[in-house]
């Protein structure tokens, strides 16, 4: 097998006060799949019935600086045989940045 290669796009969202990360993986010039994590202050983890705007005026009316930061997944469509390896790289890449704890779907 050769190597899996990962490739990463950040983006600020503004109105959650959140970073997504796009991951994008190939093997050679074939391609295995994606995913979407969203990283964010744990005081904005909801139940996904919070619209962005309540979520912005969460932030602003509380003190979150120093909330633990979490990511969750929210999208992962990668072939079968390459998700463990794929989430596994994901998640190195997470605890880089100090972020230990990955929640599962989500939706804005």
């Amino acid at each position: 097998m050769n190597a899996l290669e990962m490739k990463v796009m950040p983006s600020f969202q503004e109105g959650s006060c959140s970073i997504l990360f796009s991951f994008y993986f190939q093997e050679e010039e074939k391609k295995i799949g994606e995913a979407v994590i969203c990283t964010c202050s744990e005081a904005f983890f909801t139940d996904g019935n919070q619209t962005e705007m309540e979520m912005s005026v969460a932030f602003m009316s509380e003190n979150i600086h120093c909330e633990k930061k979490i990511a969750y997944l929210k999208e992962f469509q990668v072939m079968d045989e390459y998700k463990q390896d794929s989430m596994g790289r994901i998640q190195d890449f997470l605890r880089i940045i100090g972020i230990s704890e990955v929640k599962e779907p989500y939706v804005l």
